[in-house]
């Protein structure tokens, strides 16, 4: 704006001194002496003029540098602040992803633990189921005898006989009156007998 106004005010005066010397070629003969006289004139105004410019320009200069400067350190200060809240934004999504798979990591242990006790169960039952078929295998081969269930079973009475009853309410191998032989004979009061 004041470049501006400052070239309008040369354009003025050079429009004046011209004007002028139009007028006074027309209105006077002696227009050498004067023709110097407004060329004095000129190169004077010229030279302020010049000096006016350079100081303008150098307030210019120094007006625009300054608002660079300021505009430079807002920008600065902009940067450094979006910097800022990125690093913070940045932090937060880290904290929430490594929150994320603490959790996650911690689920699939707690799943992989317990898989591992349930094989361990598992393991368990199979020697188990291992050690009773070949239990049952043996008891088939006890009992595939005659004599040998015969025992087994003998064997069986005597024991659950002997954890319920007292000893003088039965006995093992009785031979009746008629000659009759019994495995066990319960004496139990009357009316049920023996």
């Amino acid at each position: 704006m004041l470049l501006t106004l400052l070239i309008l005010d040369i354009i003025l005066i050079v429009l004046l001194v011209w004007l002028a010397l139009k007028s006074q070629t027309q209105k006077s003969p002696e227009i050498e002496p004067r023709l110097k006289q407004l060329q004095e004139q000129t190169s004077l105004l010229q030279s302020h003029l010049t000096e006016h410019l350079m100081k303008s320009f150098d307030i210019l200069r120094g007006q625009i540098i300054d608002t660079l400067k300021q505009n430079a350190e807002q920008t600065d200060k902009q940067v450094e602040k979006l910097t800022e809240q990125t690093n913070l934004r940045l932090k937060e999504i880290s904290q929430q992803v490594e929150q994320r798979l603490t959790e996650g990591f911690e689920k699939t242990t707690a799943t992989f633990q317990d898989v591992l006790k349930r094989l361990a169960l598992i393991d368990e039952a199979q020697k188990k189921i291992t050690e009773l078929s070949s239990n049952v295998v043996s008891l088939q081969e006890v009992l595939a005898d005659k004599r040998s269930r015969g025992a087994f079973g003998e064997v069986q009475l005597s024991a659950l006989v002997r954890n319920v009853m007292p000893e003088k309410s039965y006995a093992l191998q009785h031979t009746f009156a008629n000659g009759v032989r019994a495995d066990c004979v319960l004496f139990l009061p009357q009316p049920t007998g023996n």
